[in-house]
């Protein structure tokens, strides 16, 4: 299967109009850069991803990357379709079929480990933010939506802490010009709504219909600027 470069809403359904369709779930060959990632399209494409993976028996992803050490194996997971991509696969393999999967996987740990810590914005290039969750591997608990309560026990930081997240993400998204016309409430009802939604991530994605602990599990906060006409 091939992951259209343009990840709009339409490319994810797409994708998983072709998972519905049954039978052996193909590698997904993914394109190193990709454009269409406004309306929501860039979170539905790292959604349909999620589900290919964990409709796979073993998730093989395929790549442009001309081997292990080609620069696009590191340019992949630095947006959010790759690198989740990255995250979720059993193996990846270069555009001849060369196994590059320990050196992806490298270089999307590096960047999540950024995005973990209390400056996720020095893990993104441009007016973006992402902080990301990756459960299956054990890395859940990323400091700027997580606190300590106790040993080796975390929770959901307090609304307040996602109220002054809003207050940097939207310096990150908005110009200086549509930062001067923000009305006065807006970071406060951002954060309230990223609080309401992530905590229930924390309480209700983590598991199946069944309790099972999902095989694959990517949560978080993803926020952008994009130039539309």
């Amino acid at each position: 299967m091939d992951l259209t470069s343009n990840h709009s809403v339409s490319a994810a359904e797409a994708l998983l109009d072709k998972l519905a369709a049954g039978g052996a779930v193909a590698p997904l060959r993914i394109a190193t850069k990709s454009h269409g990632h406004a309306a929501g399209g860039e979170a539905a494409v790292a959604q349909a991803v999620i589900t290919w993976a964990q409709a796979a028996n073993r998730a093989e992803l395929r790549t442009y990357a001309k081997n292990a050490d080609d620069s696009q194996v590191g340019d992949l997971p630095r947006r959010l379709v790759g690198l989740t991509a990255a995250l979720v696969c059993d193996e990846a393999a270069a555009a001849g079929g060369l196994p590059i999967g320990p050196n992806l996987r490298r270089s999307a740990l590096e960047r999540l480990e950024v995005l973990q810590g209390w400056q996720p914005r020095d893990g993104s290039r441009g007016p973006q933010i992402e902080i990301l969750c990756a459960d299956h591997l054990g890395k859940s608990f990323p400091v700027t939506l997580y606190e300590p309560k106790g040993e080796d026990v975390r929770s959901v930081r307090p609304a307040k802490a996602f109220k002054d997240l809003a207050k940097v993400l939207l310096r990150t998204v908005m110009t200086s010009g549509m930062a001067g016309t923000m009305p006065l409430g807006l970071p406060d009802a951002i954060g309230d709504a990223l609080y309401e939604l992530f905590r229930n991530t924390h309480q209700h994605a983590l598991t199946d219909v069944r309790g099972d602990h999902l095989r694959r599990s990517i949560r978080g906060i993803h926020a952008r600027r994009h130039s539309l006409d």
